[in-house]
């Protein structure tokens, strides 16, 4: 009798409903825009990431002139305006004027920087340096470093149609590192991340340049962001300092 009931014990044990397994929550998807001249910033948008088991992020690199705000939950870009979108600052970066490691000019006042980049200026020894052909590198119209660098460097006037066109820093590093009588531009954090920086020096300026051409690293949105999208922009303000 007593093997009868644990039989029978067994089988309703064995038969009855199963515990309801939990199962994980799906990770909220955060898309972000960013522009190729905050491609640096990227790690920190992965780091914020992982601090947070329910969300998880697509970073689309895209210039400032192509983002969509409607497609994308946060748009990072350097400089600019809001355009009457919400507008979260989460860092700061500085564009910095650079040269071939073999120039020998080391500083170039305003007035002549303002010269050199339109095209009124076009021999290194204008400036101090050897007579040869400056070759002047920028970026693309619509890119946000260009945006910030020729409203500080020559507002209102034309960049030099001799100009050559780097499609991102990355280009633009390239491009000044093989040619000795190139002079560019880049966001600071480009340059710091050099593989071999004795390839490139940055070029002095004038301090007041050098303060206008700091500038403000925004993340925008449609509406004031919420939940996960919250988060990840107070991570970000907390390790972009």
């Amino acid at each position: 009798m007593r093997k009868f009931w644990l039989l029978c014990l067994f089988l309703l044990t064995a038969c009855g409903t199963p515990p309801h397994a939990i199962s994980p929550s799906t990770p909220e998807m955060v898309n972000v825009a960013l522009t190729p001249s905050l491609r640096p910033f990227a790690e920190v948008l992965h780091t914020c990431a992982a601090a947070y088991m329910e969300l998880t992020i697509n970073i689309v690199e895209v210039p400032a002139s192509a983002q969509d705000i409607q497609t994308a939950d946060l748009v990072i870009r350097l400089g600019g305006t809001p355009g009457g979108f919400y507008a979260a600052l989460i860092g700061e970066e500085s564009v910095v004027l650079i040269v071939n490691a073999n120039n020998p000019v080391l500083a170039i006042p305003a007035d002549k920087l303002r010269d050199l980049f339109t095209g009124l200026i076009t021999s290194w020894a204008e400036v101090g340096g050897t007579d040869q052909p400056v070759q002047v590198w920028s970026f693309p119209e619509g890119d946000d470093a260009r945006a910030a660098f020729d409203a500080v460097i020559f507002p209102g006037e034309d960049l030099t149609p001799q100009a050559l066109l780097a499609p991102n820093p990355q280009a633009m590093l390239g491009a000044v590192a093989d040619d000795p009588l190139a002079i560019g531009y880049v966001p600071q954090n480009w340059l710091t991340q050099m593989s071999d920086e004795t390839l490139i020096r940055p070029l002095s300026i004038n301090q007041k340049l050098v303060e206008q051409l700091h500038q403000p690293v925004l993340a925008l949105s449609r509406v004031e962001p919420k939940g996960s999208v919250q988060q990840l922009l107070v991570c970000m303000q907390s390790v972009i300092k």
